[in-house]
């Protein structure tokens, strides 16, 4: 018999064993499994068939009330039986019966889970452009300063958009900082994430010249390093001109392909 309930932290094998199947052993669920399990305003959920789980997913309230949905993952062994469709459909209803906004992002070559969810009547609203590098100690000295009202819809940390507003911005302000000087420079926000997927986010850009911009990202590398975040990325809208001199500076394109990340939306 299949059940939707949800996830303990004895179920922290079998999530993991999922897990490890995806995206070829890359996956993050493991960087984020225990403060998922502990995180009051989540629905943290698995599908069970007899007494074997097959998959799981995740959703939560953000401080505006809107809802972020997240971490869908089906054991690869098993695709095909409607496990994907099955959770999905569970906590969209949650989110039905009292109405409101959800909100996802995913790899535009998710095909699986953007075909599950746009039958659920969720809409593309936004693409963007992922570029990724990994830290290095580049030594170059950064202005780091809090940052006020922003001209941007959404403030991505890690892969969770929020949606720029006061009460989300009150909520990441403590991790979104710009780094540069009197010409221009990055806003960037810092990863929630422990372990080996710490990822700093470049979500804009002020500049003028090529050279103001790999200025301004050695900036971010070095406060990155210092901050002990893996990676830095951008998560941009699409830029040929940033593009070309991001991978001078060498950040690798993960596709040849103007988005890469899509942000998703349903409103009841």
């Amino acid at each position: 018999m299949i059940k939707i309930r949800k996830i303990k932290s004895a179920d922290k094998e079998r999530v993991l064993t999922i897990s490890s199947k995806i995206w070829d052993g890359e996956d993050y669920i493991d960087s984020v499994f225990d403060n998922w399990v502990s995180d009051k305003k989540r629905e943290f959920v698995c599908l069970t068939d007899g007494e074997v789980m097959y998959g799981f997913a995740s959703m939560k309230i953000m401080p505006d009330g809107s809802i972020w949905f997240e971490g869908l993952r089906v054991d690869p062994d098993v695709r095909g039986r409607g496990y994907g469709k099955k959770i999905t459909e569970y906590l969209v209803d949650k989110v039905r019966e009292k109405g409101g906004i959800i909100r996802l992002a995913t790899y535009f070559k998710n095909y699986e889970s953007l075909h599950i969810v746009q039958k659920y009547g969720f809409q593309k609203i936004k693409g963007y452009n992922l570029l990724e590098k990994e830290t290095s100690p580049v030594g170059e000295k950064f202005n780091k300063k809090k940052v006020g009202v922003l001209d941007v819809d959404f403030i991505p940390i890690d892969w969770v958009f929020y949606k720029n507003n006061t009460k989300n911005f009150a909520y990441t302000e403590q991790i979104v900082f710009k780094l540069g000087d009197e010409k221009g420079g990055v806003h960037v926000s810092l990863s929630e994430k422990r372990g080996k997927d710490t990822t700093m986010n470049i979500f804009k850009v002020e500049y003028s010249g090529r050279d103001d911009l790999r200025y301004y990202f050695a900036m971010a590398e070095a406060f990155a390093f210092q901050m002990k975040q893996k990676y830095i990325c951008t998560m941009l809208p699409y830029d040929e001109k940033l593009v070309n001199i991001a991978m001078e500076y060498g950040f690798l394109l993960w596709e040849e392909a103007t988005e890469n990340v899509v942000l998703l939306e349903k409103q009841f």
